[in-house]
């Protein structure tokens, strides 16, 4: 809706997007949605449909292949293909090597170098390509009964998109798609289920198809792209750290930064971060995870000093409890390091929160000790 109210497209609005300036907002969804993804994608009995806009991310994040060996074949409608071609044609004509816009009352030359059209059509041919070699490309006759909701789809949506929900309905298919407010109004529509990209590519990263590394680099990428409630796993985290186990990665930097956001369940954050730290201590230097430790205490603490101490607790109880269990014999540089995570407040006789973020660690420590996963 974004990209036909601003006379684009949503292939064009994801490449040109300025992430710097603005943040696009797109809502992954919540806990309760992705696990009920995952119990659908495990059943292996559905047909799923996927709109310009996913198959755009798909390749962008280079997991076409590893997709479709866990989907099966996808469903696209005509139109999607008929959008891609008629985008095909722009590629082929004069490219401008600048362009002259007004902001904030003063006109602004904006230069656009080769790279550009050159990454564009290098997406839109692969995006081609994958649904000629992998998906079927179906026709939609629409609705029978056309409803004020369908009208109104029909003014809201390009022509794709609202075939993408009508060949959902004509198949009894799942719609795929990081598009929030289409997958809202699909109910409406009458479709009856669909996810988010996100749920699809952790699943085929832990079925197989789609590597751990490739998916950690998918979800800094979501997050450097501004997407919000992008799932974060420690074990993500670790793959990236790993790669660079003498100093504190990147990866890992640009995804904590983003649990500063007030919008964070900082309960699942802290045990998240909490979880990574266990294992950071048992895999790094321990100079190294006392510098993701102390990084982790300030973001989480980060504009929240009502549970700034209880955070800190929770960070403490980590560390003590996996320098133990790892029986690590520290020198006293290390020692040093890991002091200031260690010098946590006292636990007040009563506490001022309902749930303490730090019981939650110590339980999580519980099911390790009893063999459990965190």
């Amino acid at each position: 809706m974004l990209a036909k109210a601003v006379g684009s497209d949503p292939v064009t609005l994801l490449l040109d997007w300025p992430f710097q300036e603005a943040s696009l907002f797109v809502g992954i969804g919540t806990h309760e949605e992705r696990d009920a993804a995952t119990k659908l994608l495990r059943q292996g009995s559905r047909r799923y449909v996927l709109d310009l806009l996913t198959i755009a991310e798909f390749v962008q994040y280079k997991c076409f292949d590893a997709v479709v060996k866990l989907l099966g074949q996808p469903l696209v409608p005509q139109t999607v293909r008929e959008h891609l071609l008629i985008l095909m044609q722009s590629v082929d004509k004069p490219r401008p090597s600048a362009s002259l816009g007004e902001q904030d009352g003063h006109l602004q030359m904006t230069n656009t170098p080769p790279a550009y059209y050159e990454h564009r059509e290098a997406t839109v041919r692969e995006m081609l390509r994958c649904i000629e070699d992998h998906c079927e490309v179906v026709p939609t006759v629409g609705p029978q009964e056309v409803t004020d909701v369908h009208r109104f789809l029909a003014e809201a949506l390009d022509h794709d998109s609202l075939d993408a929900l009508y060949l959902c309905i004509e198949r009894d298919a799942v719609l795929v798609t990081d598009d929030g407010a289409l997958r809202l109004l699909a109910p409406e529509a009458g479709v009856a289920i669909s996810m988010g990209v996100q749920s699809v590519l952790m699943e085929a990263c832990d079925k197989g198809p789609f590597s751990k590394d490739a998916y950690a680099d998918t979800v800094v990428k979501k997050l450097a792209a501004g997407h919000d409630f992008v799932s974060v796993r420690a074990d993500d985290m670790l793959t990236l750290a790993k790669r660079t186990p003498d100093h504190i990665s990147e990866g890992v930097r640009k995804t904590l930064d983003s649990f500063r956001k007030p919008t964070l369940d900082i309960a699942s954050g802290v045990q998240v971060w909490c979880e990574f730290l266990t294992q950071a201590i048992q895999g790094l230097r321990p100079i190294v995870a006392a510098a993701y430790g102390t990084l982790i205490l300030e973001v989480l603490q980060h504009e929240r000093p009502q549970l700034a101490d209880e955070i800190h607790r929770a960070v403490a109880h980590t560390v003590e409890q996996s320098l133990q269990q790892h029986g690590r014999k520290l020198k006293p540089q290390d020692r040093r390091a890991f002091a200031p995570l260690l010098n946590a407040p006292l636990q007040p006789e009563f506490s001022p929160h309902l749930t303490s973020i730090a019981s939650t660690i110590r339980a999580l420590f519980r099911q390790r000790r009893g063999g459990s996963s965190g």
